[in-house]
């Protein structure tokens, strides 16, 4: 803790993805609502036209994911003006894998060319900046290991939901049993375990279940002969109201055993919970110690991905014993309320 007293924050998050959200809006936000001295003492970057003005005025630069190479001298300019840099990670920026769409791409602005950012090259500013900053937050303890040799000062601040989250009406019933995978593009690989065990869902269920995809991948030539009913990406700020609507049974989210995956939180588990769906997870990384058929199914191969999700089909019990003892575990330690000391011991002393 090395600010003695409140200071100017300034968010600057990524994009309006989830990440950005839960990393830098909502606890920003989240201060703000506490009153005097955090309501005046907090703003979010805004248009191009203010952003120097915000820079000037802010004590504190709270960013989000940032290791794009034409930042450096930005921030390192902003350093040496003596403002505070809190850098957030919560992704494994070093060991995405190669078969990942979400490796890194750059536009080269002489000639508008795109091409692969090298991973060596983005591990080399994800250090540079991690050792530029202040203080680095991460999600885990995973993260924490991976970055702390650059690291000046390092904290664990798990991702955490808020009751403004959870459905704005009660869960309805549903003709067939609702199935849902949601995610983004960097989940390509994992869904390669749900291929096998969702034909056999299929073929074994038929037109009890519904198969539901939401996100901006082509779902149906990765599930090719599935009827896949697709829902598109939306901004974050519309995610939980469509999950809401396409009000899921069961929520899937398979996770490749991999260095990265290892990094990922239980968000998903908290987001689904919030909106009253059965939770099926590989048994690995954020979601490994989640106890076993109490507050979720977890699966370690695909025999067991189809006997989990079978099992949740056939029984309205398990579902909502799952769901019950989800909400119990979230609304104990993944809310925000909860967790906001967290973010106040290093932005107040």
């Amino acid at each position: 803790m090395i600010i003695k007293s409140p200071k100017k924050i300034l968010g600057i998050p990524l994009d309006n993805n989830a990440t950005s959200y839960h990393r830098i809006i909502q606890p920003l936000y989240e201060l703000s609502k506490l009153g005097p001295p955090w309501e005046n003492n907090v703003q979010f970057l805004g248009e191009k036209e203010e952003q120097l003005s915000q820079y000037e005025w802010a004590d504190i630069l709270f960013i989000n994911c940032l290791y794009a190479p034409d930042a450096y001298q930005f921030y390192a300019a902003q350093k040496a003006r003596g403002k505070l840099i809190v850098l957030d990670f919560d992704d494994d920026y070093i060991n995405i894998p190669l078969d990942s769409p979400e490796q890194t791409e750059v536009i080269d602005k002489t000639t508008g060319e795109v091409y692969r950012f090298p991973p060596e090259m983005r591990s080399l500013y994800v250090q540079m900046f991690i050792q530029l900053a202040d203080i680095v937050t991460v999600t885990n303890e995973h993260l924490k290991m991976l970055y702390t040799p650059w690291a000046k000062k390092i904290h664990i601040i798990p991702n955490c939901v808020s009751n403004e989250m959870k459905r704005d009406y009660p869960k309805t019933p549903n003709s067939r049993i609702r199935i849902l995978w949601s995610g983004s593009n960097s989940h390509l690989p994992d869904l390669e375990i749900l291929k096998n065990p969702l034909k056999k869902i299929y073929e074994k269920y038929g037109p009890q279940v519904e198969f539901h995809f939401q996100g901006g991948l082509d779902f149906e030539n990765v599930f090719e002969g599935l009827p896949v009913i697709k829902h598109d990406s939306v901004v974050f700020g519309d995610y939980l109201n469509l999950i809401q609507e396409i009000n899921p049974d069961i929520c899937l989210a398979p996770l490749k055993e991999n260095l990265f995956n290892m990094s990922k939180s239980n968000l998903k588990f908290c987001q689904m919970t919030l909106m009253e769906s059965a939770f099926i997870a590989t048994s690995y990384g954020p979601y490994a110690n989640l106890d076993h058929e109490y507050e979720a199914m977890l699966a370690k191969n695909e025999s067991d991905w189809f006997d989990c999700i079978s099992h949740c089909i056939e029984s309205n019990s398990l579902r909502y014993k799952l769901i019950k003892n989800a909400t119990r575990l979230v609304e104990a330690n993944h809310m925000i309320e909860k967790q906001l000391y967290r973010w106040q011991q290093f932005f107040v002393q």
